[in-house]
C-alpha cells in the first residue's frame, strides 16, 4: 500500500513538471514575440534616389533628416484607416508631409515612380515595403470621423475586411488628408474587435498625447468610401503604414542631371584602389573614363561658347561627361558640384590637400563631403552656426563668386563693379564680384549685367574656374 502510494505522488509529481514545462512553452514566448512586436524609433530619416539611368540596385543618398528637422516643420493630421481584426482606426499626428519632404530633397512627387522603406524592425538586407506613386498619390484620401459610430459596422468576409450598413453615413465629413512621414502618433482603434464585444474605446483625436515612439511612421488615410454601396466589403490598409522608417529609396523616372564628378556611395562596382580623392575606397559608383575620348566624344559641346574650358578641364580629369555622351553644359548646378569642381582643381594644381575629418551636419554622408570638407576647413565655404552648407541647394552666381575669391586669396581693391544690375547683388557679395571683375575672372553678360542671383550653369562654373586658375 505505501508503494503504491509513492508511485501515485511520483506520478503526481511528473505530471505537475511535465505540466508547468508545457506552460512554459506555449503560454509565455514572450521574449520570442516581443522582437516582432516592437522595435527601436528611428533616430534620422534617410532619402536615396535611384534615376533611370541607374541600374536597378545603384542608389545614391541624397538627404538626412533628423528629429530637429520633423519637430521645427511638423504639421498636425488626423488619419484614419481599417486594421486587421478588422476594426476601424484613428491616429492624430505630427510630422512632414511626404511631398514637402521630396522637395526638400529636390524631388517633384509627380516624377517618383515608387518608394520602397526600411525599417528599424527588417533584417536590414532588403526593404520591408515598396510603394507605388499610384497607391500614395494616385488617389484621394481622406479623414472619417462618423467611423467610429459603432452599430454601423461589421467584420466582412474575413479578418481584412469590413462592410458598413450605412456608407454615406461612414463617408459623411469626410476630410481629405496627404501622406505624411509622422515623428509622432497615437494610433487607436475606435472599438474592440466585434467577436469581444465590440465596445467602444474612448478615443482621444487631439494632439496632446502623441508618442515618438514609432517614428518614422507613414500615415496616408483611407480612399474614397463614397464609390461603396452599403454593405460593400472594403480591405483593411492598417498594414500598409510602416512604422520606425529610417530610410526611403525614391525611384524617378527621369536620367541624373548633374551625375557626380565623384564615386557614389551606395552602389556601383567594387574596387579595391583608391579613388580620385585619394581615399581609401570599397564602392564606387562609376569608373574614371578615358580622357581623350571624352574630351572628343562629349557629342553637346561642339560649338558651345564654354567648349575650350569644358575640353580642358576634362582633359585634367577635373570633370567628366555623362554615360549617354552628353556633358549638359546649360545644367544649373548644386553647392556640392561647384565645390567639387573648385577642390579638385586645387588639389590637381598642387595648391591644397585632401581633407575628409567631415563633421558637416548635412554633409556628413554625402558623396561631396570630402570636398565640402576641405572648403570649409580652408575657408573657402562657410557653414552656418548648425554646420550647415546646403550641399544640394543650386549655387547661385554670386556665391560661386565668393568661393572662388576665397579660394584665390584675392585681395579686394575694388569697392564695387560696374555691372548694369549692380544693385541686384547682395551687400556681403559686393566685394567679390568686384574683386573677380578687376582681375578679369569674370566678365558678365553681353548686356552689361551679371545677373548674380540667377542660378550658376556647368558652363559658366567649368570658365570661371579655367579663368581663375589661368588653365591652359
Amino acid at each position: 500500500m505505501k508503494n503504491k502510494l509513492i508511485s501515485n505522488e511520483k506520478i503526481f509529481y511528473i505530471l505537475l513538471i511535465f505540466t508547468i514545462l508545457i506552460c512554459s512553452v506555449f503560454v509565455n514566448p514572450i521574449e520570442v514575440s516581443a522582437k516582432t512586436l516592437s522595435s527601436d524609433p528611428a533616430e534620422t530619416l534617410e532619402v536615396w534616389i535611384r534615376y533611370s539611368d541607374y541600374d536597378s540596385n545603384d542608389y545614391r543618398i541624397l538627404k538626412t533628416f533628423d528629429y530637429d528637422y520633423f519637430k521645427k516643420n511638423g504639421s498636425t493630421e488626423t488619419y484614419t484607416f481599417i486594421d486587421s481584426l478588422p476594426v476601424p482606426c484613428a491616429s492624430p499626428a505630427k510630422g512632414v508631409y511626404l511631398e514637402e519632404l521630396l522637395s526638400e530633397c529636390g524631388i517633384n512627387a509627380e516624377d517618383m515612380t515608387q518608394i520602397r522603406v526600411w525599417c528599424t524592425d527588417g533584417n536590414g538586407k532588403s526593404p520591408n515595403k515598396t510603394y507605388s506613386y499610384k497607391y500614395l498619390f494616385g488617389k484621394d484620401r481622406y479623414f472619417y470621423p462618423n467611423m467610429k459610430i459603432s452599430d454601423n459596422w461589421e467584420a466582412g468576409s474575413s479578418s481584412t475586411k469590413v462592410k458598413f450598413h450605412d456608407m454615406e453615413l461612414a463617408a459623411s465629413g469626410k476630410q481629405g488628408v496627404e501622406p505624411m512621414l509622422a515623428y509622432a502618433d497615437n494610433w487607436q482603434r475606435y472599438m474592440g474587435a466585434p467577436e469581444d464585444g465590440g465596445e467602444i474605446n474612448d478615443i482621444d483625436l487631439t494632439y496632446n498625447n502623441l508618442d515618438d515612439c514609432t517614428r518614422y511612421r507613414l500615415l496616408f488615410g483611407l480612399e474614397d468610401l463614397s464609390k461603396y454601396s452599403d454593405g460593400d466589403e472594403i480591405n483593411a490598409n492598417a498594414f500598409d503604414s510602416l512604422k520606425w522608417i529610417y530610410r526611403m529609396d525614391v525611384v524617378v523616372n527621369y536620367k541624373d542631371p548633374n551625375p557626380a564628378p565623384v564615386p557614389i556611395d551606395g552602389g556601383g562596382t567594387k574596387k579595391d584602389n583608391k579613388d580620385n580623392n585619394g581615399d581609401s575606397s570599397e564602392t564606387t559608383g562609376t569608373t574614371e573614363p578615358d580622357k581623350t575620348e571624352q574630351e572628343n566624344n562629349l557629342i553637346d559641346i561642339k560649338g558651345h561658347w564654354a567648349e575650350t574650358s569644358i575640353t580642358k578641364l576634362v582633359s585634367k580629369g577635373v570633370i567628366f561627361g555623362n554615360p549617354d555622351g552628353t556633358f549638359r553644359p546649360d545644367n544649373s548646378v548644386t553647392r556640392a558640384e561647384f565645390v567639387t569642381i573648385l577642390i579638385k582643381t586645387m588639389i590637381k594644381e598642387g595648391l591644397l590637400p585632401i581633407d575628409n575629418t567631415s563633421n558637416l551636419t548635412d554633409a556628413d554622408v554625402h558623396w561631396a563631403k570630402n570636398y565640402l570638407t576641405t572648403a570649409v576647413v580652408n575657408n573657402i565655404v562657410k557653414a552656418d552656426a548648425k554646420g550647415c552648407v546646403f550641399p544640394d541647394r543650386q549655387i547661385t552666381r554670386e556665391e560661386m563668386a565668393c568661393m572662388l575669391v576665397r579660394a584665390l586669396n584675392l585681395k579686394i581693391e575694388a569697392v564695387k563693379s560696374n555691372y548694369t544690375d549692380q544693385s541686384g547683388i547682395s551687400d556681403w557679395a559686393v566685394e567679390s564680384v568686384a574683386a573677380l571683375a578687376d582681375s578679369g575672372v569674370i566678365t558678365g553678360f553681353a548686356d552689361g549685367s551679371f545677373r548674380p542671383k540667377d542660378n550658376a550653369t556647368k558652363a559658366q562654373a567649368t570658365v570661371m574656374i579655367i579663368n581663375a586658375f589661368n588653365i591652359r
